[in-house]
């Protein structure tokens, strides 16, 4: 019986080559859009799962609850690093701890050396997750001096050497660290908790940044796990945690410590939930919810598609049905027969889609620069994932089909009743659907498209086309390197630094003016900053050029003078983290990055020369690539062996802009074009179909003297009126669906506009009314005489 039924199928496909083709062919786009989703559904699915569930079953991860200066309440990854030992020593019920954070630095064997980012953690944390070792033993990181690195970094300095017992060097916080290769990390998964690829011993980074042991006045934080005696506790031993919420507060009067919470190590979390974490964690939810959504678009397009065409096609079947059914096949076997061709059709498309992936899913992950393909998940979970979404979209496809195959009356049938069902509201809120989310997608790739060219037009407030950044350590190479290059006509000035413009943040620091308490960005710059940036002084003065470093004396922008109400701003004193400081001048304003607006409160003090991290090079705009390759020159001939990261601002202000901008604009792109497309055949089918039921109807209006534009007007009505709707739909649910999105994005965006929807809209229902007159015209010429007969 099977067999019947798909020699049927087959016979029923290969009559229809066309028709055939577009379904398979916008099936597997589909289903290849689908299985790119979800490489970052799995993502998420497969989170930690080469951890072994059992040794962490007593291992929770503290959150820290804090509030800000405004009384908004967050959370954090993150804690003070007195925490740990003080809990282990305080609270029964802690087996033990371990602190994880990370920092970046300069690592070094030989005449091999690159900037990297480096890991550390206490002397338990190896035995408390037994990540994979290739080459020596947990044993060996109890020594303060050893280092583990992955497998990728022991090819990248060793080569084919052993590099177990090997010297290295660790540069950081403008000092130096001899260290010995303890062991070699097998590589992890992209996505765990720890990817580390370089891991030392905490107390180095406590030691280089003089941290003490009970310093709850410290700046820095790493995110901590306790593995519990018993894992039912950790309710009531996060209580107990909350006493160091009091001496963090006591320590830094604006700390907004609030208590701690212990959650289970297995329990997810992504960036949405907590502000900060030393932890890798999933996708946040917003990523998963835009590319989901997008996915899941593209499939309704194609299943709808499916749906309508194999409607409009089974009017040229209805004596068949007849026929099986006055030969004795009931409803069942009649919907199993359409529902059987329905699941051809997409398991044609999923060999489709196979090869489509080949190219699509590669495509996807270097658009968004995702470090891991479908190779490196589950093949089991892909297998399953699959099979349940070609069983969805046939059944999404192929149900309505069925239902309306299996329900034909023999009877009505067998006397010439030709009314297939294809044209009633169901078939058309499919229509108005398809028609809708084209809309919706063109118009979020128009916009998409035209906020690049907005962004790329925002004044910043500084001079950003004339900036290059090289990353430096400390005061010896920053002022070698200005000594270097500042004879070069195209360089007009230089600043060393610790923050810098998107570059190095600048941190947020609890403030008090007047009485009032606020959070304010502060960011530690050297003498020459403003000028080589370009920021103007509207105020006051700058900081003067002396022998010591003033850093009581601090530079404003007019934004905090206007958020503080300040009319006389000058040798006017702020708090900031305790210290009393005093406002010497006001420099005009600045926004850091696309995602910043100008809300923020910036101030700017003196660095310490020992603090500085980089340098900034003003040059000529129109020389700017030169410039850059000029100090990459100079700075290999002081330091041969040690490489330089230079960037261009502009490339640092616009890189995630660019991304997004561009990437999202062509997937919106491609899904109007691919939209199109499907909702065109399906429309035209449905116009074929209206055609065919009123071919008598058409005769009958020819031989009365009807005119071939009149019929044309009078058929399309019905698809005019399904069009308009649609785009009406489409508009509305454009806009809604792009601003949201530029909103989640920039703080800096274009606003979607009338025009844009406008015209999205007119395009698609142009289009629409293009595919149906097409065949509508072909009817309407038909001879009268031959219209007639055929009925």
């Amino acid at each position: 019986m099977i067999a019947n039924y798909l020699k049927v199928a087959v016979r029923h496909l290969l009559k229809n080559k066309l028709y055939v083709l577009i379904n398979t062919l916008g099936m597997g786009i589909a289903i290849a859009c689908a299985m790119t989703v979800y490489l970052l559904i799995a993502y998420n699915i497969e989170f930690d799962n080469t951890v072994d569930k059992t040794r962490v079953e007593h291992v929770v991860k503290v959150v820290h609850h804090r509030k800000a200066n405004s009384g908004d309440a967050f959370k954090e990854l993150v804690a003070p690093l007195p925490l740990g030992p003080a809990a282990l020593h305080d609270i029964a019920g802690i087996t033990r701890f371990t602190r994880y954070c990370s920092d970046g630095g300069y690592l070094s064997h030989g005449e091999k050396g690159f900037h990297e980012t480096i890991f550390f953690a206490d002397s338990s944390f190896l035995n408390m997750f037994t990540p994979g070792l290739a080459r020596g033993t947990c044993k060996s990181f109890d020594d303060k001096s050893s280092i583990f690195i992955s497998e990728k970094f022991a090819l990248k300095y060793f080569g084919a050497e052993d590099p177990l017992g090997k010297e290295m060097i660790v540069s950081f916080n403008n000092k130096k660290l001899n260290v010995v290769v303890g062991g070699v990390l097998k590589d992890a998964p992209f996505n765990s908790t720890f990817t580390e690829n370089i891991l030392m011993r905490i107390e180095n980074y406590l030691d280089l940044y003089q941290i003490q042991d009970q310093d709850w006045a410290s700046a820095h934080t790493a995110s901590v796990l306790f593995e519990l005696t018993d894992i039912t506790r950790a309710g009531a031993i996060g209580d107990q945690l909350k006493k160091y919420a009091a001496l963090q507060n006591a320590a830094v009067e604006e700390a907004g410590s609030v208590g701690y919470e212990l959650i289970p190590f297995n329990q997810p979390v992504s960036p949405n939930d907590v502000r900060r974490s030393d932890l890798h964690l999933r996708i946040p939810s917003i990523a998963l919810s835009i590319f989901t959504t997008l996915g899941g678009i593209i499939l309704l397009i194609a299943c709808f598609n499916l749906t309508n065409t194999t409607l409009a096609l089974s009017v040229k079947r209805l004596k068949e049905i007849g026929i099986r059914k006055v030969a004795g096949s009931n409803g069942f076997q009649i919907g199993l027969q359409f529902f059987s061709e329905i699941l051809l059709t997409v398991t044609l498309s999923a060999g489709a889609a196979f090869v489509l992936s080949l190219y699509i899913i590669p495509e996807f992950a270097a658009m968004w620069e995702l470090p891991y393909g479908l190779r490196e998940l589950s093949s089991m979970n892909m297998v399953i994932a699959l099979a349940i979404l070609l069983f969805a979209s046939a059944v999404l496809a192929g149900l309505y089909p069925a239902v309306f195959g299996s329900r034909q009356s023999p009877l009505r049938l067998f006397r010439g009743g030709k009314n297939p069902g294809g044209t009633n509201l169901f078939t058309r809120s499919l229509l108005v659907m398809q028609f809708a989310l084209c809309t919706m997608v063109l118009i979020a790739g128009i916009i998409f498209t035209r906020n690049a060219t907005y962004q790329d037009n925002i004044r910043f407030g500084y001079d950003k086309d004339m900036l290059i950044t090289a990353l430096i350590q400390g005061p010896h190479e920053a002022e070698a390197l200005r000594e270097a290059i500042q004879e070069d006509h195209r360089i007009i000035g230089t600043s060393p630094s610790l923050h810098h413009f998107a570059f190095i943040n600048a941190p947020e620091r609890p403030a008090v003016l007047a009485g009032e308490k606020f959070n304010a960005t502060v960011y530690e710059v050297g003498r020459d900053y403003f000028s080589t940036v370009g920021l103007k002084l509207i105020s006051g003065k700058l900081f003067p050029e002396t022998d010591t470093v003033d850093r009581r004396s601090v530079v404003v922008d007019e934004n905090f003078i206007k958020q503080n109400h300040l009319a006389d701003p000058l040798e006017a004193k702020v708090e900031v983290e305790g210290e009393t400081l005093t406002i010497v001048g006001v420099v005009s304003n600045h926004l850091t990055d696309l995602e910043s607006n100008n809300t923020e409160n910036y101030i700017y003090r003196l660095a310490k020369p020992s603090q500085y991290q980089i340098l900034v090079v003003r040059a000529e705009a129109a020389t700017l690539s030169e410039t850059r390759q000029y100090i990459d020159q100079q700075w290999k001939k002081l330091y041969p062996d040690k490489p330089l990261q230079t960037d261009l601002q502009s490339e640092i202000v616009y890189q995630e802009a660019n991304i997004y901008n561009r990437n999202l604009s062509k997937i919106f792109f491609f899904m109007t074009v691919l939209g199109c497309l499907l909702s065109v055949s399906g429309l035209y089918a449905m116009a074929n179909l209206n055609m065919t039921r009123r071919t008598k109807e058409i005769g009958v209006r020819k031989v009365l003297g009807a005119s071939v534009a009149s019929i044309l007007k009078l058929v399309n009505r019905e698809f005019a009126v399904i069009l308009l709707i649609a785009v009406l739909l489409g508009g509305y649910g454009g806009f809604r669906l792009t601003d949201g999105l530029l909103a989640s994005l920039f703080a800096q965006h274009i606003n979607v506009d009338i025009l844009t929807i406008l015209s999205s809209g007119m395009f698609v229902f142009l289009a629409g009314i293009f595919s149906t007159s097409l065949t509508i015209w072909a009817g309407a010429n038909m001879n009268p005489v031959q219209a007639l007969r055929s009925t």
